[in-house]
This record gives C-alpha cells, sequence and structure tokens, in this order.
C-alpha cells in the first residue's frame, strides 16, 4: 500500500449528464495527462458531472501493471476522492542482440499480448487494455536491455517495429502477426521474475550504389530517390515515402533497411531508384526487387546525360501562345501517377510565347507533363478545371541527351 509517485495518469470523459460519448476507448482523444506527486498524489478539476475513465500508467520499468478506473462525479459530491491501488505484475527482463555480434541494439519496441482463455490465440495490445486495463510494453534501451511488469497469465513477448540497419517487423498491421522469430512464449511462475528473453536480430540487407559518369569517373553529390512499393494478399498495394541520400565523394551510397519491409507476411516489395546529378545533367534509373539470400544489394550506376521535354500552349481560339502557365514534370515508378510516386516534380513555366522546356528528364523512365496542375486543388465539378486542365498527354521515354517535343496543346484561356 505504498504511495507511487511519477505515475502517469490521463482523465477521459466517458458520458456527459448521462449521454454516452460516441468513441470506443482506444480512439478517444487526449484527455488531462497529470503526474503523481511525492504522496502519489493527482487532482483533477473543471469537469463537468458525468462519467470518467481515469487511465493510470507506472513509471518505465516500475514493477506495478497499468489500470483504468471508471469514476463517477455527481453533483451532490463533485469532489470525490478516490484511492486506486495498483497491482504489482511478473517482471520480465531480456535484452535484444545483433544475432553475429551479440551487440546489444537499442530502440525495439517490445510488447506483450496475452493469450485468450481457453485458446490458441493472443490478443492485440490495443483489446488487452480495453478488456484487461493492461497494456504492456516497453523499448529497448541504448544497450539493448528492456524490462516490463506483465499479468502473472501466459502469453508472449513480441519485437516489432524499427531498428535500423536490422531485419524487424514492420509495425503496420497486427502485432499478433509478426513472423515466428519475433515471438518469445511466456508462462509467469508466481515470485520468479523471467530474466533470460533474448531477441537476436539479423542484419538487414543494405542497397550500396558506386556512382559514376559516362567516363567512368566516381560522382560525388548525386541526389538518389528511392520509391517502395508493396503489394500484400488481395490488396493492390501501396508506397510509402521515398527514401533520399546522397553519393560521397568517391561516389558511393549506402542505404541500410531499405528492404525491411520483406518480413510482412504475403508481401512483395518493388524498389526504383533514381539518380540526379543537376548541375552536371546526369542521370541514371534502377528497378530493384528484395534479395533472398540476406546479402547486400551492390550496383554500379553509370549515369548518362539527361534528356529534354518540349512543348507550345497555344490559345484554342487565337492560336496565340500562352505565358506564365505553370507545368508540372512528373517521373513514373511502378506507383501509380501522381505526385507522390515521383522522383521529380519540377513546377515550371511557359515563357512570353508559350513554350516550355525542362532538361532534367532522367533517361530509360516513362515521364509525363501535366498543365496548370493547380486546378487540382478545385472540385471536379469545377468548369474551370475541365477547361484549363490538360493531363491526358501522352507519357514518354527519353534516349541519353535527346529531346521529346509534345507538339502544341491548345487550351483555354476564358
Amino acid at each position: 500500500d505504498r504511495d507511487v509517485t511519477g505515475v502517469q495518469t490521463c482523465a477521459l470523459p466517458i458520458s456527459i449528464a448521462g449521454a454516452e460519448l460516441p468513441k470506443e476507448p482506444w480512439v478517444w482523444g487526449p484527455g488531462a495527462m497529470q503526474r503523481t506527486d511525492a504522496r502519489g498524489m493527482v487532482r483533477y478539476e473543471n469537469y463537468t458531472p458525468g462519467e470518467l475513465l481515469l487511465r493510470v500508467s507506472p513509471p518505465e520499468k516500475s514493477d506495478n501493471l497499468d489500470a483504468l478506473q471508471r469514476l463517477t462525479l455527481r453533483e451532490d459530491d463533485p469532489s470525490p476522492r478516490v484511492t486506486i491501488k495498483l497491482r504489482r505484475g511478473h517482471v520480465v527482463s531480456g535484452v535484444v542482440v545483433d544475432r553475429q555480434t551479440r551487440k546489444g541494439l537499442g530502440g525495439a519496441t517490445i510488447i506483450f499480448v496475452r493469450k485468450m482463455p481457453d485458446t490458441k490465440s493472443v490478443l492485440p495490445p490495443t483489446a488487452d487494455a480495453v478488456r484487461y486495463g493492461v497494456d504492456c510494453r516497453t523499448v529497448a534501451d541504448k544497450e539493448g536491455r528492456f524490462q516490463l511488469s506483465i499479468p502473472e497469465a501466459a502469453g508472449e513477448l513480441v519485437l516489432w517495429g524499427s531498428v535500423p540497419g536490422y531485419r524487424t517487423y514492420s509495425p503496420s498491421g497486427s502485432v499478433v502477426d509478426a513472423p515466428g522469430e519475433f515471438h518469445k512464449s511466456i508462462t509467469p511462475v508466481a515470485g520468479r521474475p523471467t530474466t533470460d528473453v533474448v531477441f537476436e536480430l539479423d542484419r538487414a540487407p543494405a542497397f550500396v550504389a558506386h556512382v559514376v559518369d559516362p567516363t567512368g569517373k566516381p560522382v560525388a553529390d548525386v541526389k538518389m530517390r528511392a520509391t517502395v512499393t508493396w503489394h500484400e494478399g488481395n490488396f493492390q498495394g501501396g508506397w510509402g515515402p521515398p527514401v533520399e541520400a546522397v553519393s560521397d565523394r568517391n561516389g558511393r551510397i549506402r542505404v541500410d533497411n531499405l528492404f525491411g519491409d520483406v518480413l510482412r507476411p504475403n508481401q512483395t516489395l518493388s524498389v526504383d531508384v533514381t539518380f540526379v546529378h543537376r548541375r552536371r545533367s546526369l542521370g541514371a534509373q534502377l528497378s530493384l526487387e528484395p534479395p533472398t539470400d540476406g546479402k547486400d544489394v551492390e550496383h554500379e550506376i553509370r549515369l548518362d546525360p539527361l534528356g529534354r521535354v518540349t512543348l507550345r500552349l497555344v490559345d484554342q481560339v487565337t492560336k496565340k501562345g500562352v505565358p506564365d502557365v505553370r507545368v508540372v514534370v512528373y517521373c513514373r515508378h511502378s506507383a501509380p501517377f501522381d505526385a507522390t510516386s515521383t522522383s521529380i516534380d519540377e513546377r515550371l513555366f511557359t515563357d512570353a510565347n508559350g513554350m516550355f522546356a525542362f532538361d532534367g528528364v532522367i533517361p530509360g523512365i516513362e515521364h509525363s507533363v501535366v498543365v496548370d496542375p493547380a486546378r487540382w486543388d478545385v472540385p471536379t465539378t469545377d468548369p474551370g478545371r475541365k477547361r484549363r486542365v490538360e493531363s491526358n498527354l501522352p507519357a514518354f521515354v527519353v534516349e541519353p541527351g535527346a529531346t521529346h517535343d509534345l507538339g502544341t496543346v491548345e487550351i483555354s484561356t476564358k
């Protein structure tokens, strides 16, 4: 019955004046968060009479368990005093290490999921928190060590999330879907802490590029941009934010964990990479598949002269050139054609004669040109968009140093 200091608490309204709030507990917005003082006390004020849910989270590495406490605020007793007794759990500790070097690895998230009664399945952490008032998780310190307090019930520790440079399970999706190598079964025994849990991680295959110019000399300051596209099960797939890097003075680029999501179940990946040195007007492209042997992927990237695309915009009535129209050049990868899947997003304008030219087209990749894409920001029912946007220009691919002319494009200026 000792007081617990440093406990984080969060008061969340459940109902106000008897009306239920239409939200599930795990998607409520942030409530008023406070920490208990040296006497284990915390005080909340100015709440409307109704029901509250008080979430109590002990400090990191505490042997106490999280708790959920329902409170009722009545008009005839607006300042109730409530004592919450935290249960002590079973203490589990361990370490996350490099499988080869045995060096500790920090930053991994460790989650405990309890087995369902009379079944072999486990509860995801969200459901566990709602049904039992327990959400057991921690993060390994810089030495790879972790400790958490769990209920005295059989379950599993699951490692998930990113550890740069190592193969881990992607945090997207349910934690219970993590491959078996990231699960450790736990059967607590009263009075005997579990202290020997070890997670071993393998280094993720790295992508290494050696960038050279057309004569074979290394090129520094080349900008690399990789788009990772995934397909999983019956889903069409998607893509994440681009991965970017710059070559060093020896023309070398190394990217760790580019293929890290390969461990997600039923998932296939493809990686499209572009390399551009604008000042020297050089570029190249490369398509990759994740390695199956776990070894680093190395490629020599020979840059070629960038290509050029041109067009002229004219008024469809007067046939005169239309100046100052914004034009965007997009570079297609394996993902759909839009701004999130491009390695080029160049916004340029037509000159006084309606002429447009862009000298940064990467050889060997399909590109597209969109005229006046600012109209994308207005509803599709807006007639102005239909008049002004010309997004059906044919896609094109250029050879090194070549020019592709899209010809004359007529637009309405009304």
